[in-house]
């Protein structure tokens, strides 16, 4: 085979392979677009004076393809089904895109009349959607805890009138200003802080008690441009009134 062979056996070879590549991709869209699927996340919750439930789901689009879910269902042993909402118009879930579907409680459950209890933690339970046309069985996602290997840190939060705090702070100062109510903290140094938009915004080198508060407030006019102030000594989590001294 000379070299201009070469170059047409090439030139034909990834031609065809082109053309086949094409045509597979272009029919792997179009298997997108009209096949359906998608995943589901159960969450059940109960309480002291409900019955055990399915709360919420949490529905992905695998899809390239707007669906349209006009009401979800459970079914159980693949013949009983309960209907845990129904949406007119329906619920819109664009392609690749992730909802949550939040349903409502109920007192109790019957068939013909008899009380029913389903089991909800069942491997028969599936799942189904009702996109109108026709009902579409979702596949179960099962959340898993892929940090579990590790030693987790926990969170502990603590606030004061919807402000987060820590042990640095020493006092709070709730006043209210032009009829808005305002928190601000003062750390150990007497340093003034959060909401706090006054000048001066420090007690200064002398230990704080409420001889110095009131001194503060009066020297710098606050008594009067406050119509409330109240000030809390934190001992970290806990706090009481330090200002003006209980009666």
């Amino acid at each position: 085979m000379d070299f201009s062979q070469l170059i047409v056996f090439l030139n034909e070879y990834f031609r065809v392979l082109i053309l086949t590549a094409g045509f597979c991709i272009t029919l792997f869209f179009a298997y997108q677009k009209v096949t359906n699927k998608i995943t589901a996340e159960i969450k059940i919750s109960f309480g002291p004076f409900t019955e055990e439930y399915i709360s919420s789901v949490i529905l992905i689009n695998k899809k390239d393809k707007v669906v349209s879910v006009w009401a979800v269902y459970v079914v159980f042993e693949k013949d009983i089904s309960l209907k845990l909402d129904s949406f007119d118009p329906p619920i819109i879930i664009k392609p690749y895109e992730t909802i949550s579907l939040t349903f409502p409680k109920y007192s109790s459950l019957s068939i013909n009349n008899c009380p029913h209890e389903p089991d909800f933690y069942s491997e028969t339970q599936d799942l189904y959607i009702d996109i109108g046309q026709k009902f579409i069985k979702c596949e179960r996602q099962i959340k898993t805890n892929s940090l579990k290997i590790f030693t987790p840190i926990f969170k502990s939060i603590k606030t004061f009138n919807g402000h987060v705090f820590n042990e640095q702070v020493a006092y709070f100062i709730s006043y209210i200003y032009e009829d808005k109510y305002h928190t601000a903290f003062v750390s150990e140094s007497g340093y003034i802080s959060n909401e706090w938009g006054f000048f001066p915004n420090h007690f200064g080198s002398n230990e704080i008690t409420p001889e110095s508060i009131d001194y503060f407030m009066k020297q710098n006019h606050f008594d009067k441009i406050f119509s409330s102030c109240i000030v809390y000594k934190v001992n970290y989590p806990n706090y009481q009134i330090f200002f003006p001294k209980p009666t």
